[in-house]
């Protein structure tokens, strides 16, 4: 558990469940001109091991998820704000 984690569930200072969201990498690391060339060139240079499996996700991906779960958080009346009329 991280730091920012643990402050966030221990001290329950917001009084709603929390919900955590902890992408290993973006996939969007990938794009960076050295890294492109390598992979043009049949290699990846990456800090993981080569026999050491991570997930990677799109940031637009995670961002979509973040906000799914922040829709779908029950509210104070325990009906989820998804249910909630929008006027």
């Amino acid at each position: 558990m991280l730091d920012a984690e643990r402050s966030v569930l221990v001290s329950g200072a917001t009084g709603r469940p929390a919900t955590m969201l902890r992408p290993v990498a973006f996939m969007e690391n990938y794009y960076v001109a050295q890294v492109e060339i390598g992979i043009l060139k049949g290699k990846l240079v990456d800090p993981v091991r080569a026999e050491k499996t991570y997930q990677t996700i799109a940031s637009d991906d995670i961002g979509a998820f973040a906000a799914l779960a922040s829709r779908a958080r029950p509210n104070s009346s325990g009906s989820s704000s998804r249910s909630r009329a929008v006027s």
